[in-house]
């Protein structure tokens, strides 16, 4: 990969989930509590908590945004019923996690190219020990298996380390709209650099393979291609 050629880390995850992959939908959820927990952050990094009703009210500002006058409906609604769950679960949080810094850009330098992105940290007042900065992990719902990697994370989560010198650095993630959060405490830096270097290296040499998997149901590019003659026809047509 050429040096003035980069990937983002979200690209990154999908990357990981398939070299082809690119999703053909996004979760309707995620504009408005991308862009509140955003404002949220930069609130409490300037010392202020937002409260219950304000992050409720905010994220339901950003949902009315992309309906317009289009609320007489079933799936308006029930969306906004989710602006109190995203409420309770960024207020408890901010109440407990000081902000560091909100998003801020970083880039990743890899032995063949960069990533790029925006990460934020927070603060855990760790028992007995001090305070232990944390990268912020936000995201929709929590996962079925919690330790399946999430690569946009890991490459946020190692330009901190580079730029922090905190002995301890670990994760705390928030899902914003169902689950419980929970602390990653420990991470393997040398595996996760490793991983980060062979995703970027396989974006540099403009390969990869298609991977099969649940992306492949919103994947836009499906790889039908393989199975496809030189005039366009199936060549299992007799």
């Amino acid at each position: 990969m050429p040096s003035s050629t980069v990937i983002t880390d979200r690209e990154l995850q999908q990357r990981s989930e398939c070299s082809f992959y690119n999703p053909t939908e996004i979760d309707p959820y995620e504009g408005p509590s991308r862009l509140t927990i955003r404002w949220a952050l930069r609130e409490r990094a300037n010392g202020i908590i937002c409260s219950y009703q304000d992050l409720g009210e905010r994220w339901s500002a950003e949902w009315q945004k992309i309906w317009g006058n289009n609320t007489n409906n079933q799936d308006y609604w029930n969306g906004e019923r989710k602006a109190l769950s995203f409420a309770r679960r960024v207020y408890e949080f901010l109440l407990d996690y000081e902000v560091r810094h909100s998003y801020e850009p970083y880039t990743l330098q890899l032995d063949r190219g960069q990533v790029k992105g925006e990460n934020a940290l927070a603060v855990w007042r760790k028992y007995r020990k001090g305070h232990v900065p944390m990268l912020i992990d936000p995201l929709l719902r929590s996962p079925r298996y919690v330790k399946t990697p999430n690569y946009a994370v890991l490459a946020q989560w190692l330009a901190a380390r580079e730029d922090d010198e905190a002995v301890e650095l670990g994760i705390v993630h928030l899902p914003m709209i169902r689950g419980e959060r929970w602390l990653t405490k420990d991470v393997n830096e040398q595996l996760v650099r490793q991983w980060i270097n062979s995703l970027v290296n396989e974006a540099a040499d403009n390969g990869g393979v298609p991977r099969k998997g649940l992306q492949c149901a919103k994947c836009s590019q499906p790889c039908k291609e393989v199975f496809t003659g030189p005039e366009g026809k199936d060549w299992d047509k007799l």
